[in-house]
């Protein structure tokens, strides 16, 4: 590789690293691109901030093969004492149910997703919290979904 191109990845990594929104971000992958209905992943994350509101996101990266447009998951946000806050059902949609083509942004037949668990938030108090995450479709094991994420922002 030549000095250009490792100045370009580098340069490329610090400028899309400088996110101020940000304030905590993860995504745990699947062995086999398998999520079982018993694997919940959590998430912490810790909030000192709380003059401001806060966008709770999720990332879901799948495959053009996952077998659904949708997926349902059950989410739940918890507080240090593991008292729940919020515990919700959602829907999301990874492929337009009527043309089939792909949400989100992907390369080949891999797709990153971004979708909004819950927006304008107030905690109550800094401290850490938790989300996790639980797949509700009807498989026990749900193919082509590579990783799930959760993304804390506070709101512009």
């Amino acid at each position: 590789m030549n000095f250009r191109a490792i100045v370009s990845c580098l340069l490329i990594i610090i400028v899309s690293s400088c996110d101020p929104q940000r304030v905590y971000e993860e995504n745990i992958d699947f062995e086999d691109a398998l999520w079982t209905v018993d694997n919940v992943p959590e998430f912490t994350f810790e909030i000192k901030d709380t003059d401001v509101s806060y966008n709770i996101k999720i990332n879901i990266r799948n495959s053009l093969s996952f077998p659904f447009h949708n997926i349902y998951l059950k989410y739940n946000l918890s507080d240090s004492l593991d008292q729940a806050l919020i515990s919700e059902l959602k829907e999301y949609y990874l492929f337009d149910a009527k043309t089939g083509a792909p949400q989100g942004n992907g390369l080949g037949d891999i797709f990153d997703n971004q979708f909004n668990l819950t927006e304008d938030y107030s905690f109550s108090s800094p401290g850490m919290y938790t989300v996790d995450l639980q797949q509700s479709m009807r498989l026990d094991t749900l193919p082509m979904i590579l990783s799930v994420g959760v993304r804390v922002e506070k709101k512009e």
